[in-house]
């Protein structure tokens, strides 16, 4: 009998901790980093991305620099990009592909916007249209 308790009781304090260690919302941020491949010299590449209609980003991109942000896992980052007389729209984290990936990296080139989660491979994603 003492056995059976001690076994029901075990188990119930095993379930309780493991519902209380779920998470209730996916918070946890994740970092996009913007990373120029620009030529020296070239124009910075203003950046400006939203979150549920709101500026979650105002960036100003030089040739040769990485700019990190945070992004939370369950927002969508819309992000344009302005490039001399030229634009580019990207979504720099969508939760449906980025979801599990702690850095995203984007290459910001001159023909346009590649995507990496581990900064080898890099997968193009938008070119740059004329204003």
């Amino acid at each position: 009998m003492a056995f059976n308790i001690t076994n029901s009781f075990l188990i119930f304090i095993f379930v309780v901790f493991y519902t209380f260690s779920l998470p209730l919302a996916d918070t946890t941020p994740s970092i996009v980093h913007l990373i120029s491949k620009m030529d020296n010299g070239t124009e910075p590449v203003k950046i400006k991305c939203k979150v549920d209609g709101k500026i979650g980003a105002d960036l100003t991109l030089k040739s040769g620099q990485d700019l990190p942000f945070k992004v939370i896992v369950n927002d969508t980052y819309a992000c344009a990009a302005i490039w001399g007389l030229k634009i580019a729209s990207i979504d720099a984290f969508e939760p449906k592909r980025d979801k599990g990936y702690p850095i995203m990296y984007w290459r910001v080139a001159k023909d346009g916007f590649y995507l990496s989660w581990n900064k080898i491979d890099f997968k193009f994603i938008a070119g740059w249209d004329s204003e």
